[in-house]
């Protein structure tokens, strides 16, 4: 199942909820991973965006939980519209809530997209004659910032989402790759043995610095070119 909940709105249109959570990333003295509010904020969002983007939603919607304290508001929305000018996202609202009677020791946020699409039905589907790659690569915690050229850019998402080749996506979280492609796939059976792929498909994907594309064999060589260095194969075997 995806991890995005859906609201019946009406008989023809459907409420999508995204959702990303962020703790001990920031400023704070005890922090585990020092860095500007304004990246972890970005990176929640991204997070977010990514999970409604990838079932044809269009977000409408960010709200900001901040467990941080009212001086890191501004980075956090500062962060959050970053991550919606990247994704090319006009017309979005921003809104949230600041818990400011206690301090916490540790940053805490938590981000929640909204989005909206027309009501689908049967969405799992076993296709033949289709291929799958990785677009990014696997990185958490400090990581991401080490490694930030490896992470698939969030423009480069938004753009497979509307490409002719990309017959379906999916973000890269923190059970790895090998769960996420057994959501794409729909074959829960799946293990190690039956994917051969250049990365770890059982590390954490952090805040989803990669994702999982499906498309038809014969359009391989426009993903790997849409893709660039970004493109990893993965080979399903049977």
């Amino acid at each position: 199942m995806r991890d995005v909940s859906i609201i019946p709105l009406s008989s023809k249109e459907e409420i999508i909820v995204g959702t990303d959570n962020s703790g001990g990333i920031g400023t704070k003295e005890e922090d585990v991973v020092k860095v500007d509010d304004r990246i972890t904020a970005y990176y929640s969002t991204r997070v977010a965006v990514m999970e409604v983007l990838a079932v044809n939603a269009a977000p409408f919607s960010v709200i900001i939980h901040n467990f941080s304290g009212d001086p890191v508001w501004e980075a956090y929305k500062q962060g959050a519209e970053t991550a919606l000018k990247e994704a090319e996202l006009e017309e979005v609202t921003i809104t949230g809530s600041t818990e400011s009677n206690f301090s916490l020791k540790q940053s805490a946020l938590g981000i929640t997209v909204l989005g909206k699409r027309p009501v689908v039905e049967n969405e799992t589907a076993h296709e033949y004659g289709v291929s799958y790659a990785v677009i990014g690569a696997p990185l958490t915690g400090n990581q991401v910032l080490e490694k930030r050229e490896m992470a698939a850019p969030l423009s480069l998402f938004t753009k497979c989402c509307r490409h002719s080749a990309i017959l379906d996506l999916i973000p890269v979280g923190s059970k790895g790759i090998l769960e996420e492609l057994r959501e794409l796939t729909g074959d829960a059976s799946l293990t190690v043995k039956n994917v051969e792929c250049p990365l770890d498909i059982l590390v954490s994907g952090g805040p989803s610095t990669c994702f999982l594309v499906k498309f038809r064999k014969e359009e391989e060589g426009k993903v790997r070119e849409f893709a660039g260095g970004y493109y990893h194969s993965l080979l399903v075997r049977e």
